[in-house]
């Protein structure tokens, strides 16, 4: 009796674990499925105003740096959402290299830099 209450605790608690992602972020994640990461050369002459600077670091895992940089830009396409975006142009990426920085010297790691913008006309 006591592990079938224990099972349904257990129930309980997850599944309140699993639905606390609120409305707004389930939203943001949706929009940033239609966010595009765009280089400046991308952009021409069209107008938009910069919303948020996005500097992102992933630590480079066994895939190596292309899937660091996708995830990288997975992250930016959420926080740009979160601001109400329509795209991120990007800056750059690049692997940091510095003794300075504690986080590059102990496990090598992905800086990718860029902005998220929204379009002035469509």
């Amino acid at each position: 009796m006591r592990s079938i209450l224990l099972v349904v605790c257990l129930a309980f608690c997850g599944a309140g674990c699993a639905s606390n992602t609120s409305q707004e972020d389930l939203d943001a994640r949706r929009w940033a499925q239609e966010i595009r990461i765009l280089e400046p050369e991308d952009v021409g002459d069209r107008p938009y105003d910069v919303l948020a600077e996005l500097d992102e670091r992933v630590r480079i895992g066994p895939m190596g740096e292309e899937d660091a940089i996708s995830e990288a830009e997975r992250s930016m396409r959420l926080r740009a959402a979160k601001v109400d975006a329509d795209a991120v142009v990007m800056s750059g990426c690049r692997r940091l290299t510095s003794r300075d920085d504690f986080q590059a010297g102990s496990s090598p790691t992905i800086r990718c830099v860029g902005y998220a913008v929204r379009w002035l006309t469509y």
